[in-house]
């Protein structure tokens, strides 16, 4: 990279981050007139709930106002639920934004309710709260949690709660003195007979469950936007079902309305004048994403920088020659390892949780699923890659040995200038979340400040992410560099390799529930909507990270190395922690 391109990517890099966390910023506090604190409880046994209050100006001790407490789901954070926050509180909606214990920055624990109790029992010490105006939303299994914790007994009174994404049921929730909304969506990837008791989401008028909570009987029938009971004696019960997907539930426009209006129903205190489909969530998310798009301009920036000194340009090596010459063998190899990368993609995730969950201290029990799939595949894929060029009699092996064979010394110093280049990351992301609350994320990617338990599990698991990542760069830099393949080409090839398996799974995944209105990857939800959706995105950075850094230096490690600390970051930030 020339140094005019060089200087003016760093500007640009600091423009989007500058410009990202100031943006972010603004939307969060509705342009100054919400309060947005990160708090968190202390237990007598040390278990820290973390969680962000937001208090808009409106709400005093003299005018107190309706308080909402927000459970993301499953392996996630309290940032899942941002958009609920922004829109809730811009209405004059007290909020708190909870990490379930396991989440997030707050502690592992045995708490069934996940912390949302204690929660409730704070709204109660805020004397700007109107504590006879309780109510919570969640999405997935923070809806079922929320709604089972208040529906036994109701002790806090709370008098209204909206499932996104999750049916509910039991006498509990049937019985209960809480008006309940159920919000199912029409291509809900997440339904099916194991959670849903019916075969997909066409079916969210008949799920058992809803039934249940609706008093009604087994061969009824729900119909969709109809108010069932009566709000004003809190036995209000409705169900509403938008066309979105389970996991984008929380990015839907529309499902976000839906919960603001179900508050304004059934709340009182809340600022009707703003309209539902009035909303500004969506420029918080982009501020989000400029701070990533920010950051990883400034690490090739850095990766530029530090390659231009003496001491780490000892660690170069001169690029050796291309030898495979393209054929069709590459691209019946390529298909090949996809499809058995699809079809074994459950049952090596479901080893993986068994076998490495079992492990002393691996405690994200999705990432340990994933890592073994990709492992045994990468393994597999290197294996097929020696014994191909074992075949080739005259295969330049001395020439495939330079990428690897570079002396512990280069080694040595590719990696520390990786890790400076990622301590500077690790520092934005500090920054920007120290001084302004903003978030490195793109949709569901995300890596994040990471509290001290999750830097534990980090390192844990970033030894295997890196030897995940080795060996994937290595078979791509040796077989996608097709004799009179340029960088443009080299990079296309790298990010369809990188990209193919995961992106054709989730077109399947999401495909099924629009055009056949059952998902057919319904067993492998977790893995699929966990954790590769969280991941698809990155693989895209990492192809690019990948050829940069082996055009500049001429050999696997460097590239592996970021490659690997982002992974190990993003997992060790937002998968849920095991028992």
């Amino acid at each position: 990279m020339k140094p005019k391109k060089m200087k003016m990517l760093a500007i640009v890099g600091a423009v989007l981050f500058l410009f990202g966390s100031i943006l972010s910023h603004l939307i969060d506090t509705n342009f100054g007139n919400t309060e947005v604190t990160e708090l968190n409880i202390t237990n007598a046994a040390g278990e820290q709930l973390a969680f962000t209050l937001y208090k808009p100006d409106s709400a005093t001790a003299e005018n107190q106002a309706p308080a909402i407490v927000l459970c993301h789901g499953g392996n996630g954070n309290r940032e899942a639920m941002s958009p609920f926050a922004v829109e809730l509180s811009r209405r004059g909606y007290v909020v708190l934004n909870l990490d379930q214990y396991k989440n997030g920055d707050s502690s592992n624990s045995t708490d069934p309710n996940k912390g949302i109790d204690r929660l409730f029992e704070y709204l109660y010490t805020l004397d700007f709260v109107d504590v006879e105006n309780l109510g919570g939303a969640g999405h997935s299994a923070g809806g079922a949690v929320l709604t089972v914790a208040a529906a036994n007994d109701n002790p806090y009174n709370i008098k209204s709660i909206v499932c996104n994404g999750v049916a509910v049921g039991g006498d509990a929730v049937t019985d209960s003195n809480i008006n309940i909304l159920y919000i199912l969506g029409r291509w809900d990837e997440n339904a099916g007979p194991s959670n849903w008791g019916v075969p997909g989401p066409k079916y969210a008028t008949t799920v058992p469950k809803v039934l249940q909570a609706f008093g009604m009987a087994e061969d009824d029938e729900v119909v969709p936007g109809q108010l069932y009971g009566s709000i004003e004696d809190r036995s209000g019960r409705m169900l509403l079902t938008p066309n979105c997907f389970h996991a984008f539930m929380r990015y839907s426009s529309t499902a976000i309305g839906m919960d603001i209006d179900w508050f304004a129903d059934t709340l009182q205190g809340g600022d009707t004048s703003i309209p539902s489909s009035n909303q500004i969530w969506q420029f918080k998310e982009f501020g989000y994403w400029l701070i990533m798009a920010g950051i990883i301009c400034l690490v090739f920036v850095m990766v530029q920088l530090l390659l231009s000194l003496k001491f780490f340009k000892e660690a170069i090596v001169p690029e050796n020659d291309m030898q495979i010459a393209k054929n069709k063998k590459f691209w019946i190899i390529t298909i090949a390892t996809c499809l058995v990368s699809m079809i074994s993609v459950q049952a090596l995730y479901a080893a993986g949780k068994n076998v490495m969950s079992k492990i002393p201290g691996f405690q994200l029990e999705h990432t340990n699923g994933t890592i073994f799939w990709q492992l045994v595949i990468i393994f597999a894929v290197i294996a097929l890659n020696f014994l191909l060029k074992k075949l080739q009699t005259k295969y330049a092996w001395e020439e495939d040995l330079k990428i690897i064979k570079i002396g512990w010394k280069r080694v040595l110093k590719l990696f520390l200038a990786g890790l400076i280049v990622m301590v500077a990351a690790v520092v934005l992301c500090y920054a920007t979340r120290f001084f302004v609350g903003g978030h490195v994320k793109f949709v569901q990617c995300e890596i994040t400040a990471l509290s001290p338990l999750r830097w534990g599990q980090f390192a844990r698991y970033f030894p295997l992410f890196l030897i995940l990542q080795l060996i994937g760069t290595y078979v791509h830099v040796n077989g996608l560099r097709f004799i009179g393949c340029n960088t443009k080409h080299f990079l296309i090839l790298t990010m369809l390799v990188n990209a193919l398996s995961m992106t054709l799974l989730c077109l399947a995944f999401y495909g099924s529930t629009i055009f056949m209105d059952v998902s057919i990857l319904h067993t492998s939800r977790f893995v699929i909507g966990s954790c590769l959706i969280n991941m698809l995105p990155f693989t895209f950075v990492q192809s690019g990270i990948e050829v940069f850094c082996f055009k500049k230096t001429g050999s696997i490690y460097l590239a592996a190395f970021i490659n690997a600390v982002l992974f190990t970051w993003m997992a060790a930030g937002s998968v849920m922690l095991a028992a």
